[in-house]
């Protein structure tokens, strides 16, 4: 029991509850693979919190961790059992989609912003006018990248297009979508 509590503990991100990046890692090649081998598609979408700093400098870090809490509870309610959320950085999410098209995940990742920012966190100290939102990007396998490294800065290059285009939305796709 114990070394399954370890185990456990090294692939998930304490404050939120999600993977965390090392499980993120191997996971998406493992499924870039799995794909490859039985020529199946698979999408990822990469969210940002927009303006997340603002939080943590306004509220302070426990609010900032409220709101991750928040925006991984939303994300983990708006996909399927069979998709892996996780956490990747300070405030950045992603989410695998096995055996997804390309319309699929697009259509995912739009749900996944409007469900974040339709959302109301109850996060002690925040005014409630307050809202969360996210800057996401995607790309799916085959069609944007055939290696997971790719698929992944594909995806990121995506969040940077959602931001620079004024936050809350997907980022256009990229290369080969």
């Amino acid at each position: 029991r114990l070394q399954e509590e370890l185990k456990t503990l090294t692939v998930t991100d304490e404050t939120t509850s999600l993977y965390n990046r090392r499980f993120f890692d191997g996971h998406i090649a493992q499924e870039v693979l799995r794909c490859q081998r039985y020529r199946h598609s698979c999408g990822l979408i990469v969210a940002d919190v927009d303006d997340f700093k603002r939080f943590n400098e306004k509220w302070g870090d426990k609010a900032g961790d409220d709101v991750l809490r928040h925006v991984a509870d939303v994300l983990r309610a708006g996909v399927r059992g069979v998709d892996t959320v996780a956490r990747i950085g300070d405030d950045e999410f992603a989410v695998i989609l096995p055996e997804a098209a390309q319309g699929d995940v697009i259509g995912v990742a739009g749900r996944l912003v409007k469900a974040v920012e339709e959302s109301e966190p109850e996060i002690e100290g925040i005014d409630n006018a307050e809202r969360v939102t996210l800057s996401v990007g995607v790309a799916c396998f085959p069609l944007s990248a055939s290696h997971p490294d790719r698929l992944v800065e594909l995806a990121y290059e995506g969040v940077s297009k959602a931001k620079m285009a004024g936050k809350n939305r997907v980022g256009e796709l990229a290369e080969g979508d």
